[in-house]
């Protein structure tokens, strides 16, 4: 059965959270390790049919998600990807009796209803549109070999960062992207790829800035340092 926490809040037994869990560390492995996609993919689908089997016992993507230590879009995400490739995916009964049937918690009738803060809604002005504008088909010449004084460059790092501003200030995705002629799903991954919200998902590679740069002198630095020492070793025999 489900268990009740200090909180108040219904989570899974321990089990069948440490699996949860360990399918999407087993995936994040195979991610970061850079394995053949078919392990990737493999390692997605066991997590996906894991969470479809919770769902069909009645447990919300969120409870299902924080045992698996991610967001429960993503999660959504995974198990719609599933879904679609698969019209009936096949899930064993044995996995079926991982997850108990979900029991909603009972209802306190004194309970003092949740006090969420949102953030106001705020929209672009004429001149914040029009930078937004201008900046979006500059950045998108960057690639990983674009030089470190390019107006690319510099115009990518401030797009990124006007985007975080202006939506934490409360200007929601759309209009983002439409200023900026991208996605929703463009724009909301340009942000996390800065750390906007704790960073991209495993899967969307983070923003590297300069790196590639620093790496390459690094690497010319190591290959003259050793050249310059067999010289001298020569020399000395």
């Amino acid at each position: 059965m489900s268990e009740n926490t200090e909180s108040g809040a219904w989570a899974l037994p321990e089990n069948t959270a440490a699996m949860l869990h360990g399918a999407y560390s087993q995936y994040r492995e195979k991610v970061q390790q850079a394995e053949p996609k078919d392990a990737k993919k493999e390692a997605l689908r066991d997590l996906a049919i894991m969470a479809q089997a919770g769902r069909e016992k009645g447990w919300t993507y969120a409870e299902l998600a924080a045992a698996c230590g991610m967001t429960p879009e993503r999660l959504r995400q995974i198990v719609a990807a599933l879904n679609k490739e698969e019209s009936q995916p096949h899930i064993s009964q044995e996995l079926l009796d991982q997850f108990p049937t979900y029991t909603a918690p009972p209802r306190q009738e004194n309970a003092q209803p949740k006090k969420t803060r949102k953030t106001k809604r705020s929209v672009l002005t004429s001149a914040e549109h029009k930078k937004l504008a201008e900046l979006a088909p500059i950045a998108r010449k960057t690639s990983g070999s674009t030089p470190l004084k390019s107006p690319a460059r510099k115009a990518t790092k401030e797009l990124s960062r006007l985007i975080i501003k202006y939506h934490s200030r409360g200007v929601i995705w759309r209009d983002l992207a439409e200023a900026t002629g991208l996605s929703e799903g463009g724009v909301r991954s340009r942000a996390a790829r800065h750390g906007y919200h704790g960073g991209p998902p495993p899967t969307i590679p983070p923003y590297r800035g300069t790196t590639i740069y620093r790496e390459a002198k690094a690497k010319k630095r190591a290959e003259n340092a050793a050249k310059a020492s067999s010289s001298q070793s020569r020399k000395a025999s």
